[in-house]
């Protein structure tokens, strides 16, 4: 017997909806932002990509009719009501993973599709939506303002902007909200009120929409910067705890980013991180990135896909250690990939004067397997030994005087599995190295 009235109608809008939703977030996810990256890289204008993937947008929502229709024909055309909810119950349910998973844009799904954080100019810096810690970091650089170009008529987009105002309210940085659709829409009115606002004199805003990509571009188009060319590996910032290593680091260096050469150092240890056997890290050599950020206050050393590591010993014994799992892959003493950060806690590295101490805090993300393991100090002390030369250390007897605050080589082990964060404990690992302008 056909299903008929509110019932038939009901199940049959919870599959479309759910349907729509779920396979749209998926089919943005995987399919139509690789395929922009791809046509970006072949350096079609935004005007191209825009008119080809309004085709495929526009042909989602055909398919997603006709896969309600041939729900509706195998199911309640022939009366099969269970079959129906069952069905309906598990798109809804896909939607409302793939709808959380949107509403925490740090998450693994998420943060692997992101665009890296650039600063195309002295006024303009443009990337993915921002957390509450990265709108704090902003504030502090004395960025007048932060434009955001999430659209309310996208469900979870409005949730996003709405705790997005809320955070910038608590940390005292204004919020613009210019609402812009993606590929739908040519966002002539939006585009035009955001050139007035950034084109005022001596002003500095970071401009983003969820993920950083598309609608940015149009931004960085209307200021005359073009599009990035170059697919990065998206992944871990310092100012955004939980994403995965290389954020912002691609086969060349963003606007603003200071390459850097890395000099591993003696550690005065039998346990401790040090060189893979060649003390020094140049950007850009064997893969190599070594450089300061655009903000000026993160160092970073990547080794991810090149050909060097860096050197693990740690104290076989220690109960961190023990309950961490390294030891039956590798042992206490290996190398491997890693993906380091030290932000200055004072402020910009470039900034600091010589022969003065700052204290900085530095993931250390290493890889074993399938696992990314991260060492966290919460105190190294950066010493500024000459105009392009700076000192990071876990040691106090390098750093002359009394700075107020001890460096320390004690650092938590933690292993990040997907979202989660397993930590085991402290380690005593010391690390001493020195970076110098290239």
């Amino acid at each position: 017997m056909k299903v008929t009235g509110w019932k038939k109608w009901l199940l049959i809008l919870l599959f479309l909806g759910g349907f729509g939703f779920a396979g749209g977030g998926s089919f943005l996810l995987f399919v139509l932002v690789p395929f922009e990256h791809q046509l970006v890289a072949k350096g079609w204008t935004q005007a191209e990509i825009d008119h080809t993937l309004r085709l495929f947008v526009y042909g989602w929502f055909v398919f997603s009719f006709l896969v309600t229709t041939l729900y509706w024909w195998l199911t309640l055309s022939k009366g099969r009501l269970k079959a129906a909810g069952s069905i309906a119950l598990v798109v809804l349910l896909a939607a409302g993973f793939v709808f959380y998973e949107f509403l925490h844009s740090k998450s693994a799904l998420i943060a692997a599709r992101q665009g890296q954080i650039e600063e195309v100019s002295e006024h303009l810096s443009v990337g993915p939506y921002p957390n509450a810690q990265l709108l704090s970091e902003l504030k502090r650089l004395h960025y007048d303002g932060v434009i955001s170009l999430l659209h309310p008529a996208i469900p979870f987009e409005k949730i996003l902007l709405e705790e997005e105002k809320t955070n910038g309210a608590q940390v005292g940085i204004q919020i613009y909200s210019v609402p812009m659709l993606p590929w739908i829409s040519e966002n002539k009115e939006a585009l035009a009120s955001i050139g007035t606002l950034i084109r005022q004199p001596g002003k500095r805003y970071y401009t983003h929409c969820y993920l950083g990509e598309h609608r940015v571009n149009l931004v960085r188009q209307l200021l005359g910067f073009a599009a990035r060319r170059k697919p990065v590996r998206p992944g871990w910032h310092p100012f955004v705890p939980g994403m995965r290593p290389g954020f912002g680091v691609g086969p060349e260096l963003a606007y603003g980013q200071d390459p850097l050469v890395t000099t591993m150092l003696d550690n005065f240890s039998v346990f401790g991180v040090s060189s893979d056997g060649n003390q020094t890290y140049e950007e850009g050599l064997g893969g190599v990135h070594s450089y300061f950020g655009i903000f000026g206050s993160d160092v970073n050393l990547v080794t991810y896909n090149s050909s060097r590591k860096l050197h693990f010993t740690f104290d076989p014994a220690a109960p961190a250690f023990q309950a961490s799992g390294i030891a039956p892959v590798v042992g206490s003493d290996f190398m491997a990939a890693s993906d380091l950060s030290g932000l200055n806690y004072w402020g910009r590295y470039r900034d600091m004067r010589s022969a003065t101490t700052a204290q900085a805090k530095m993931d250390l993300e290493f890889y074993i397997g399938q696992v990314t393991y991260n060492l966290h100090y919460d105190s190294l002390a950066v010493y500024h030994k000459d105009a392009v030369t700076w000192l990071i250390t876990t040691n106090p007897a390098d750093i002359p005087g009394n700075p107020g605050f001890e460096a320390s080589p004690v650092a938590g082990l933690n292993a990040l599995r997907d979202r989660n964060v397993t930590s085991f404990g402290t380690v005593n690992m010391p690390m001493r190295f020195e970076v110098s302008l290239k």
